[in-house]
């Protein structure tokens, strides 16, 4: 894995943990101070043109699309985080009242996942250059129908300070595999099955055994608000559908790790 040492790696080659302390202060100041998403904040003129571009089998490459937004005057942060998944939504919303082909809308959802993957690998080269990163394996189980979402919040994740690693679609075994070879500061589990709690219960219970030493297992996407009592459901450490949240339980649990070795 590219993102070199982590955060417990780090704890266990030196006692001090000013460095950790520093980091977890940055990243929570960080999420705190942005402005929280809004959808006022969408031009429907851009939102159009971006939706009926991705629309057409032509549309061009993720890189070319970005550059049209971004010459437009939209961040790249705007992009993942409201233009992207809005216009995902109104495909759906259309597609439900048929107004598109289902097939047209897979294949614009596609798009702008490669639109997501562009500007994620971009975030994803910057913060692999920090030692300190949190390093979060993000997990889209086997048969899972989106992936979207989950390429959302590896967007928000990475701003946020995160060194994300992508698990989408493969056998339980992969992820397991991952997961040896790799000390992660966090798994999250994106999800939008209210029918395949089973699995996944079975899918946390193996992570936990695979392991080296426990960190947060956080369950999110379109399944959350499906349920009650996720929790109990998942046997997760935590369930939401905010990145950020789960990012924080990361840092307090190794905030809470200094404290012990401290006293």
């Amino acid at each position: 894995m590219t993102d070199g040492t982590n955060l417990r790696a780090l704890r266990s080659n030196s006692p001090d943990d000013d460095g950790v302390e520093t980091l977890a202060s940055r990243v929570l100041y960080v999420m705190a101070s942005r402005v929280t998403n809004s959808i006022e904040r969408i031009d429907r003129a851009v939102a159009r043109k971006l939706a009926n571009a991705v629309l057409k089998p032509d549309s061009g490459n993720p890189a070319k699309l970005v550059e049209i937004l971004t010459s437009a005057g939209i961040s790249e942060t705007d992009i993942t985080d409201l233009y992207v998944p809005y216009v995902a939504r109104n495909f759906g919303e259309m597609w439900e009242q048929d107004e598109v082909q289902f097939t047209a809308v897979t294949m614009a959802v596609a798009r702008l996942q490669g639109i997501l993957r562009e500007v994620n690998c971009a975030w994803a080269n910057q913060v692999n250059h920090s030692i300190l990163a949190p390093t979060v394996l993000m997990i889209v189980p086997e048969g899972e129908a989106h992936t979207l979402g989950a390429l959302v919040a590896t967007g928000q994740l990475r701003r946020a300070g995160a060194s994300v690693q992508l698990c989408v679609g493969e056998a339980p075994a992969i992820a397991m595999g991952m997961i040896e070879r790799n000390d992660y500061d966090l798994v999250m589990i994106s999800t939008g099955r209210t029918d395949r709690f089973e699995p996944l219960r079975r899918l946390i219970q193996n992570i936990r055994y695979s392991m080296h030493s426990p960190v947060p297992i956080v369950v999110g996407g379109p399944v959350v608000g499906l349920e009650d009592d996720l929790i109990s459901l998942t046997k997760a450490d935590m369930v939401t559908d905010r990145p950020t949240e789960a990012l924080r339980l990361c840092l307090k649990q190794e905030s809470d790790v200094g404290d012990k070795k401290r006293a």
